[in-house]
């Protein structure tokens, strides 16, 4: 059990290092109005789907801290706020489901954590095909990784 939470703090650590570098200008006009509870909303950028300047579809969302990612979130959001997902924070328990106003709704239910990780990997997927299109190979197979580790987590 202690080995497992190693690999997935390290591959945590990891994955928000090379999440960093797929940083890209073509996503800042697209804003999530509420980012989730206790972020900075003035360090955290999205990369995904977009209607008009809000957040909506499948996308990643990260906080930065000094050039690095301190956190972030892989899924869905519609007109600007986030749906479902899931938020990492490297050496804390990965956090999934349905969000509202920033927050994760609690639930006894196992389905929306499921689902939460299902639109995580479909956003990390994603993720990974703009960076290949922007030849960032390395941030394109963190991603691919990314989006591995999620669909585990369904297992």
């Amino acid at each position: 059990m202690r080995s497992t939470l190693a690999r997935h703090v390290l591959s945590t650590s990891i994955g928000a290092a090379l999440l960093a570098a797929t940083a890209s200008p073509a996503w800042a006009a697209c804003k999530v109005l509420t980012p989730p509870e206790g972020w900075s909303a003035a360090t955290v950028t999205w990369e995904g789907a977009c209607i008009g300047d809000n957040a909506d579809g499948l996308g990643l969302l990260k906080e930065m801290q000094g050039g690095a990612v301190k956190r972030s979130f892989l899924g869905r959001a519609s007109k600007g706020e986030l749906l479902l997902g899931v938020v990492e924070e490297p050496g804390k328990t990965l956090m999934a489901g349905h969000f509202e106003k920033g927050r994760l709704l609690p639930t006894e239910e196992r389905w929306p954590a499921i689902s939460a990780f299902e639109e995580a990997a479909k956003a990390a997927t994603e993720a990974a095909g703009r960076a290949d299109a922007a030849g960032d190979k390395a941030g394109a197979q963190a991603l691919r990784e990314k989006s591995d580790l999620m669909r585990k987590q369904m297992d």
